[in-house]
C-alpha cells in the first residue's frame, strides 16, 4: 500500500500522502530546539505485549528561512483522548491549524471510501499563550504568524 492508490475509476489518496502532504507544504526549512513540560502520558503495549508508558504528543517546531513566522508539527496519539497543548508566543501572531485525521483511529481511505482528511482551520489573531487542542489520533499542523 502506498501513499497514493491507482486503480481504474481514479485515484486514491491515502492517510499517509496527507501526512506528507502537510509536512511538505507546511513546515519550515530550519529545526528549533523544542520541550514539553509535563507532556500526557499513555499506556501502550511493546513487542512483548508489556505495558509501557509513553508521551501522548510528539512536537517538532520548525522557522521558515523564507518568511517571519514558525510551524509545529503536533501529533496527537492517544486514539480517544483530545490533548491541549500550549505555546508561548513572544507577540500576537495570526495561527492556522491544519488537522489530519479521521472519526476513530480504525478510520481510513480507499475507493469511494474517504474517511481521512486534512481540515484547515484559522485561529485568528492570538496573544501570548496560544492553547490548541489536539483531536484524538491526529496529525496537527499550527502556522503561526
Amino acid at each position: 500500500r502506498g501513499c497514493i492508490y491507482p486503480h481504474d475509476g481514479g485515484i486514491v489518496l491515502r492517510s499517509t500522502y496527507h501526512v506528507f502532504d502537510l509536512y511538505v507544504n507546511h513546515m519550515g526549512d530550519t529545526v528549533v530546539d523544542l520541550w514539553m513540560e509535563d507532556a500526557p502520558k499513555m499506556e501502550v503495549k511493546n513487542k512483548q505485549g508489556k505495558p509501557v508508558t509513553v508521551d501522548a504528543v510528539d512536537l517538532l517546531a520548525t522557522t521558515f528561512s523564507e518568511k517571519a513566522g514558525m510551524a509545529v508539527a503536533a501529533v496527537n496519539k492517544h486514539p480517544e483522548e483530545a490533548q491541549l497543548i500550549r505555546i508561548p508566543l513572544e507577540e500576537a501572531a495570526h495561527v492556522t491549524l491544519y488537522t489530519l485525521n479521521g472519526e476513530s483511529k480504525d478510520s481510513y481511505n480507499d475507493v469511494d471510501r474517504e474517511d481521512v482528511t486534512i481540515r484547515t482551520r484559522s485561529l485568528g489573531l492570538c496573544g501570548e499563550c496560544l492553547e490548541v487542542v489536539l483531536e484524538p489520533h491526529s496529525v496537527n499542523i499550527i502556522e503561526i504568524g
